[in-house]
């Protein structure tokens, strides 16, 4: 189960987690009472329909609690659908936001997709010089789904281009640990360089560094492209719940 995360924000906007709380437990009247807590968010999960009949009691008990949630993709999740009911406000990343309930438009509350420091930091970052006979930095990568796709599309796209471009380029790419070593031996037999693993730690840092992504179109991702600022191949996630990373 998802943990609630208690915490601080400040006028800019700056979030301080101080305790991470089961939702069970957070949920309970007298938990956030004892943290002084002003506003109850849901970023939309699974496991807030399981609890949305504890948040419809919690106002009952707790009139002082503003209760909200918060939507990052341009349709509208079913958990936050059914959640839309109880909260005071709904927060979203885009100003039009598919499926959300007639009795919840006029709590939309345009918001934007919350990012990360780690990304926040390389806001700044100017774009990799580039030219003809410089190292062009590709990044892959998609998630545990997206990454499959990638380990047996990628290759493929590598297998067909020039030599000329292939002495020049840097893959850096997200890849399953059952998909590693299949693509490791596909590139290694074209010669080039590229840095294959499970996860990086510092993604943020490696947007920064590509003068290219390919990867998926989840909100998180598009909010971090926009906020480094890279131009990025977007592929997505075909059956994706309502289709929302095509729109």
């Amino acid at each position: 189960m998802a943990d609630i995360h208690i915490g601080t924000i400040n006028e800019r906007g700056d979030v301080t987690v101080y305790y991470h709380v089961p939702v069970a437990g957070a949920l309970r009247a007298h938990t956030l009472l004892a943290f002084g807590a002003q506003t109850l968010v849901a970023p939309g999960a699974t496991e807030a329909e399981q609890t949305s009949a504890d948040a419809g009691a919690l106002r009952e008990v707790v009139q002082s609690i503003n209760l909200d949630v918060h939507d990052q993709n341009a349709v509208m999740g079913r958990a936050n659908r059914f959640l839309s009911r109880f909260v005071d406000a709904v927060a979203s990343s885009f100003p039009k936001l598919a499926k959300l309930p007639e009795k919840a438009k006029a709590k939309l509350v345009v918001t934007g997709n919350p990012v990360r420091a780690l990304v926040m930091a390389e806001q700044a970052s100017p774009y990799p010089a580039s030219g003809a006979d410089q190292t062009f930095n590709l990044l892959v990568f998609g998630g545990s789904q997206g990454a499959r796709f990638f380990a047996d599309f990628m290759p493929k796209v590598m297998a067909e281009m020039p030599r000329a471009i292939l002495k020049n380029l840097r893959l850096t790419q997200q890849c399953r640990p059952e998909d590693l070593e299949a693509v490791k031996a596909a590139y290694q037999a074209l010669n080039f360089r590229f840095d294959l693993r499970p996860f990086f730690m510092d993604m943020p840092l490696r947007i920064a560094n590509a003068h290219l992504v390919i990867c998926r179109s989840g909100a998180s991702t598009i909010a971090e492209l926009g906020v480094i600022g890279r131009p990025a191949i977007m592929v997505p996630l075909p059956h994706a719940l309502d289709n929302d990373q095509l729109r």
